[in-house]
């Protein structure tokens, strides 16, 4: 039913004082429409319809693309209807289209109206999205808050409940299955860290007959920051393009896992794939007008699963030793063991994670980076057979003891930091046979 306009003239000075006006002239009637208040040549005062009241109450940047939008709440005759429309999009021909969810106007007053929207922005909540997840001045970002949404695809999610008596029941004497934990939550220190010092991106490699748990240590270190399944992003397998990998699961990455399953149903070339992986940044490519694509960067660690190593399906050459981490060995204690795990993380999850943000960000990043170091320098005295990689990969063998160690000290999960360094100084003994010395 279309709504007349309507007029007051001859308002008294006495009513315009009574009048909560909005931005000194525009006014919320009784009946829920939009008014401006003017004044003639002659000084009478008179109230113009404009349309169905409406407020703007939120104004949403979108980092990625520096696009903005609004959020409107349009009052209805019956309830207030929100919806959102891009701020590109709020122009005299395509703001009419508000009248789907409501809204009726008089297009003749489509300059006041849009003076309006303008005005209202002023007062109304900004909100920061972005697909950045990680730290930056030592905070983390990529939890909603009220001020900040995290528009990626890798989702932060916390069960309801964590059953710590559990997950120590599970971990004892499985220690692969502690390693992989570890590596999935050393991925939010390695982050850290990198704010200032220069990490890159490795695949870490399960590898092996079926049924030794390789799967079961993927969802495992996904479980350090949601439930283990593929709708959380963190979780999918090797059948994807590289392009796809890159850009919708490690790009503006530094805090989360990323985990893949059978490298055998892989379809594009792995060496040239490690390599791009690992300088943590997209291909350079030009847009239609010839102008550079944003490159998009990306700072943590892939764990990977297949039935052979990594480095197989490669031309295997020593700088590809330095970014794919393979270990065969079984993870878990056997299938009902493996069974057990499976069914804890379904229910257990993103508490640990969530825990290690906090620690962090009340931690001096000094101390941080000072127990990093000594961890470094302690594991390079302790390999007594060096290769030409040794100093390189080092990063990452402390980057796994300092997590392990912090898990362990402050956030009471029963990991034990020397069987850790067992597997990494194991994997240190069997890379070693892999070079002619």
């Amino acid at each position: 039913m279309e709504i007349k306009p309507f007029e007051e003239v001859n308002i008294s000075p006495t009513k315009v004082a009574s009048l909560s006006l909005l931005y000194g002239k525009y006014l919320k009637t009784e009946n829920k429409q939009l008014a401006i208040l003017e004044e003639d040549e002659n000084g009478a005062m008179s109230l113009r319809w404009l349309c169905t009241f409406f407020e703007v109450t939120k104004v949403f940047r979108q980092v990625d693309t520096n696009e903005y939008a609004y959020e409107f709440e349009v009052s209805g005759l019956l309830k207030t209807v929100s919806t959102r429309i891009s701020k590109s999009t709020i122009t005299r021909r395509n703001f009419s289209e508000l009248s789907r969810i409501g809204m009726n106007m008089d297009e003749r007053h489509i300059t006041e109206i849009m003076e309006y929207v303008f005005l209202s922005e002023v007062n109304a909540k900004l909100i920061t999205e972005s697909s950045f997840v990680g730290w930056k001045q030592n905070h983390f970002f990529g939890r909603n808050t009220d001020n900040w949404n995290y528009t990626g695809s890798l989702l932060l999610r916390k069960s309801k409940t964590y059953d710590y008596e559990k997950l120590a029941e599970l971990l004892k004497e499985a220690y692969a299955l502690q390693f992989s934990l570890v590596v999935g939550a050393s991925t939010c220190l390695q982050g850290y860290l990198g704010q200032k010092i220069p990490l890159s991106t490795p695949i870490i490699h399960f590898w092996g007959n079926t049924s030794q748990g390789k799967t079961t240590a993927l969802q495992f270190a996904v479980s350090v920051w949601g439930k283990p399944v593929p709708e959380n992003g963190m979780m999918s397998t090797w059948n994807a393009t590289e392009n796809f990998l890159m850009n919708n699961r490690l790009a503006n990455n530094f805090a989360l896992p990323v985990a893949l399953d059978e490298s055998s149903i892989c379809k594009f070339d792995l060496t040239s794939a490690i390599y791009n992986i690992s300088q943590g940044i997209n291909r350079q490519r030009l847009n239609k007008d010839v102008t550079p694509v944003n490159t998009r960067q990306w700072l943590t660690q892939i764990l990977s699963t297949g039935e052979m190593g990594l480095l197989e399906q490669t031309l295997n050459n020593n700088g590809l030793k330095a970014r794919a981490f393979e270990f065969q060995i079984p993870v878990t204690l056997n299938a009902e063991h493996s069974n057990r795990v499976k069914t804890f993380v379904h229910s257990n999850f993103g508490h640990i994670g969530e825990a290690l943000i906090e620690l962090l960000e009340d931690s001096d990043f000094e101390d941080v980076l000072e127990v990093f170091t000594e961890n470094r320098k302690q594991i390079l005295d302790e390999i007594k057979h060096k290769t030409p990689i040794t100093d390189r990969i080092a990063d990452y063998y402390s980057l796994w003891m300092t997590t392990a160690q912090i898990l362990q000290e402050y956030l009471e999960v029963p990991v034990q930091p020397d069987e850790i360094k067992k597997i990494l100084l194991n994997h240190h003994k069997e890379l070693f046979k892999t070079f002619d010395t």
